[in-house]
């Protein structure tokens, strides 16, 4: 918990550097990043949320790419600040039907605090089966990495 605002600040760094490094366009503001990461936390893609309630299409394009990519067979946990609405979404609009049995939500440890008690029982990856110790600190510690300081747990 203490070390809460240091991740903001640095995810904040880095979504930064990444956006104006990549895209200088003045005025272009960021919500956040959409990250997918294996379970091993190795980068597989990144999409840039710039659109205000963090687009939810964008995320899904990434979903939807790496399902082309992966075995039928696999299934995926999909660990996101909104998880606890993006199954709900997915399902009421009637989008990615095919994978949702696949899929598993969860919100990343360092957002699900701000959620109420029961939301945090039910989309927390810690009190979960299928998570294993991941928690979400995959994207901080590719913040770390990118700020050019070693890895902090």
């Amino acid at each position: 918990m203490l070390a809460l605002p240091h991740v903001r600040g640095l995810f904040q760094r880095w979504a930064d550097t990444i956006l104006y490094d990549i895209c200088p366009i003045t005025g272009c503001e960021d919500t956040g990043l959409f990250g997918c990461f294996c379970c091993h936390d190795s980068v597989i893609s990144f999409c840039n949320i710039c659109k205000a309630g963090e687009g939810q299409g964008l995320s899904m394009s990434i979903i939807k790419s790496l399902f082309a990519n992966i075995k039928p067979s696999v299934n995926v946990g999909v660990l996101y600040n909104i998880g606890s609405t993006l199954g709900k979404f997915l399902e009421k609009c009637g989008l990615l039907t095919v994978y949702l049995p696949q899929m598993t939500f969860a919100t990343v440890v360092f957002h699900l605090y701000v959620h109420n008690w029961p939301c945090q029982l039910q989309f927390n990856p810690q009190h979960n089966n299928g998570w294993g110790l991941n928690d979400g600190e995959g994207l901080q510690s590719a913040s770390v990495v990118e700020e050019g300081g070693s890895d902090v747990a």
